[in-house]
C-alpha cells in the first residue's frame, strides 16, 4: 500500500455550526478544519446516522456507529450499559460526531461535549485551542463545557482554564483576552471563563481532558478544594497499592519456597535411583524400581499425575506418543504409565557415565539423532523390540520451547509403527508445561493430568499412510490439549483446504 498524508477538509463554519452541513470552502477565516481517518477496513462497516438511527447523506452531520469482528461484545457485568450502545443487529453507537465525504470519515467530536447555544453547534476543543493561545493560559490544561441555560432555553459556553497567575487585575486580562481569543475564533464569546490554578483541570491517565468532570466540579463549587502536591498523591497510591503488592510479594515467596523445595525433592529420589540403578538387576525389575522411584519424587513434589484411560492400553505391542512441553515429561510419563513400557532417548545420554548405565539396565533405547546410518540402525532394533511385544513411548516433537502450544509431529514414530504394524496410542499430557517450562529451574504446582486416548492401527506402510498416521495422532492429543497448534498455517497448507 501507498502512504498518504491525513486528508484535511475545510468547510464552512456557518452552516455546519447551524445546520450540520459539511460544506466546503476555501475561505480560510471563516472555515472549520476536520482531518480524515479513512474508510472501513475489510470486514467492518461505518454508518453516520441520525437521531432516529436513519442514515444521513454524504457531508451531513450524524453520530457514528460500526459494526464487524472487531466490535466489543459488550461492558463487563454491565448488561445495561451494553444495551444503550450496541444494538441487537451488531450496530455499536461509538458515541462520536461526524460526516463522511467521498467515502471517508471525518470526526468532528464527541456527541455528549457539544454545546448547543442559539440554534448552533459549538466543538469544545476549538474553544480550548483558542483559549490556550493566550499567554499566561496554560497548553493542554483548558476544559470547554456547556452549563445549562433554562430561562433562555440554550446553554452557556464555560471556559475553565488553569493558571499561574495571582495578581487579580492581571487574571482580570487573562480573562478578557480568552474572551477575545474565543470569539475570533468560533464567532461567539464565552458566557464565563473561570481560572484555576494548576492541577485542578482534571485529566484522563493519557492526558486528555475530562471535560465532564470539569463541569461537575465546577457545578459542585469544587475549584478551590485543597488537592495534594504530586509527592503526596504519589505516595498516596503507593499506600494504597500496599496490599496488594504484599500479597503479590507473599505469593512470589511461597512459589519460591515450593520450587526450591520440589526441586530438592525430585534432585534427591534420582540420586538416590542412580545410586541403587548401578548395582540392582537389570530389566523389568529395574523397570519396575524406576517407575516406584518416579511416582515417589513426583509425589513429594507435590506433582503426581492423575492418569486418565489407562485401560485403553492394548496389553500387546505398541507405540506410545506423547505431547512434550517440559522438563518433568519424561518423569510424568514414567509414574503414570505401567511400568513395562521403554522410552526412546537422545543418543548422547548413553555416554554419561552417570545415566547411560542405568538407563541401559532399564531397557531403554537410544537414537543417535546426528548420524542417518547410525540412526537407521536404532530405529530397526525399536522395530525388532515392538515385534517382539514391547511397548515403547515417543515424544514426535523431538523437543520443546517456551512457546506454549504443539509443535509439529516428526515421521519417525509413525513410519516405525507402520513397519512393525503396531498401533499408535496417542497420550495427552496437561499441566508439564506449567510445572516445569523452558528456561525455568524451580518447579511450580500445578495439576498435571496424562490421558491415554483410543489406540490407532496403521493402514499401510507407504508414505502417505504415515503421514495419514501422523496427523491422526497429533490431531487427537490437540483435540484433548489446552494449548493452540503451532505453525496451524504449515499444517492447513500441507493437508489443503478439503480436509
Amino acid at each position: 500500500p501507498v502512504l498518504r498524508a491525513p486528508r484535511v477538509d475545510r468547510i464552512d463554519r456557518a452552516a455546519f455550526e447551524a445546520e450540520g452541513r459539511a460544506v466546503p470552502t476555501e475561505r480560510e477565516a471563516e472555515a472549520l478544519e476536520f482531518v480524515g481517518v479513512g474508510s472501513a477496513v475489510p470486514g467492518h462497516e461505518i454508518a453516520v446516522v441520525d437521531d432516529e438511527a436513519v442514515a444521513v447523506p454524504e457531508r451531513v452531520r450524524g453520530n457514528i456507529r460500526f459494526r464487524g469482528p472487531s466490535s466489543f461484545k459488550g461492558y463487563f457485568r454491565r448488561p445495561d450499559a451494553t444495551a444503550e450502545v450496541k444494538q441487537p443487529d451488531g450496530w455499536v453507537d461509538t458515541g462520536d460526531l461526524g460526516y463522511i465525504a467521498d467515502g471517508e470519515l471525518f470526526i468532528v467530536g464527541r456527541s455528549k461535549d457539544l454545546i448547543i447555544k442559539g440554534g448552533r453547534n459549538y466543538h469544545p476543543h476549538e474553544i480550548e485551542e483558542a483559549a490556550a493561545t493566550v499567554p499566561g493560559i496554560r497548553q493542554g490544561c483548558v476544559a470547554a463545557f456547556a452549563d445549562p441555560d433554562p430561562e433562555n432555553g440554550t446553554e452557556q459556553i464555560v471556559v475553565l482554564a488553569e493558571t499561574r497567575e495571582r495578581d487579580r487585575q492581571a487574571r482580570d486580562l487573562l480573562v478578557a483576552h480568552v474572551i477575545e481569543a474565543v470569539s475570533a475564533r468560533v464567532g461567539v464569546p464565552p458566557d464565563r471563563v473561570v481560572l484555576c490554578r494548576p492541577g485542578v483541570v482534571p485529566k484522563t491517565s493519557s492526558g486528555k481532558i475530562q471535560r465532564r468532570e470539569s463541569k461537575r466540579i465546577y457545578l459542585a463549587g469544587e475549584l478551590d478544594a485543597g488537592r495534594a502536591s504530586f509527592a503526596r498523591q504519589v505516595f498516596g497510591l503507593y499506600l494504597a497499592s500496599l496490599p496488594t503488592r504484599i500479597t503479590a510479594a507473599a505469593r512470589a515467596a511461597a512459589r519460591g519456597l515450593y520450587g526450591i523445595w520440589a526441586a530438592c525433592a525430585i534432585a534427591s529420589v534420582i540420586g538416590v535411583a542412580l545410586a541403587v540403578g548401578h548395582v540392582i538387576p537389570g530389566g523389568r525389575a529395574a523397570r519396575r524400581f524406576a517407575r516406584t522411584m518416579s511416582r515417589l519424587a513426583m509425589r513429594l513434589a507435590g506433582l503426581l499425575p492423575r492418569t486418565i484411560g489407562v485401560e485403553r492400553l492394548p496389553p500387546g505391542p505398541a507405540i506410545l506418543v506423547a505431547n512434550h512441553s517440559g522438563y518433568l515429561d519424561f518423569l510424568i510419563c514414567a509414574a503414570a504409565l505401567p511400568s513395562g513400557i521403554r522410552f526412546v532417548i537422545k543418543a548422547e545420554l548413553r555416554r554419561s557415565r552417570l545415566l547411560g548405565p542405568v538407563l541401559q539396565k532399564v531397557g531403554h533405547v537410544f537414537i543417535d539423532r546426528h548420524s542417518t546410518s547410525n540412526a537407521l540402525a536404532d530405529l530397526d532394533g525399536i522395530v525388532e523390540l515392538v515385534r517382539a511385544g514391547e511397548r515403547v513411548v515417543v515424544f514426535p516433537e523431538g523437543t520443546f520451547c517456551p512457546e506454549i502450544g504443539l509443535r509439529p509431529f516428526k515421521l519417525g514414530a509413525f513410519r516405525l509403527a507402520c513397519e512393525a504394524g503396531a498401533p499408535i496410542v496417542p497420550i495427552a499430557i496437561r499441566g508439564s508445561r506449567r510445572a516445569l517450562r523452558d528456561d525455568t529451574y524451580l518447579p511450580r504446582h500445578a495439576r498435571i493430568d496424562v490421558e491415554v486416548l483410543d489406540a490407532i492401527a496403521p493402514d499401510g506402510a507407504q508414505i502417505a499412510d504415515v503421514v495419514r498416521l501422523r496427523d491422526r495422532a497429533a490431531d487427537e492429543i490437540a483435540a484433548h490439549l489446552d494449548e493452540p497448534r503451532l505453525f496451524a498455517a504449515n499444517i492447513a497448507l500441507r493437508r489443503g483446504p478439503g480436509e
